[in-house]
């Protein structure tokens, strides 16, 4: 599993800036930099994305395989802020 949990602020991003619209494309990424680094960490990502994407209604499990590292309480608070600072509809 790859890239980035919201797949479609990425398709956004690419429209904005193929159309040239490149202030909208900018802000679009500025705006979600902050959710894409986070999930970006280098052993836990994968966790951090799951989390996203349960919290986002597309899986409803965000549990991971062994020796992945998991996604722990705090880690899990982190990610509803970063979502609510984005006024991201969560379950």
């Amino acid at each position: 599993m790859t890239g980035f949990a919201m797949t479609e602020v990425l398709v956004s991003i690419y429209d904005d800036f193929a159309a040239g619209n490149l202030d909208r494309a900018r802000e679009t990424f500025y705006r979600y930099v902050p959710l894409i680094r986070y999930e970006g960490q280098q052993s836990v990502g994968l966790a951090i994305r799951k989390e996203i994407l349960k919290r986002c209604r597309v899986l409803t499990c965000a549990a991971i395989r062994s020796p992945e590292i998991r996604l722990d309480d705090q880690g899990q608070a982190e990610v509803a802020r970063l979502l609510a600072d984005l006024d991201v509809s969560v379950a």
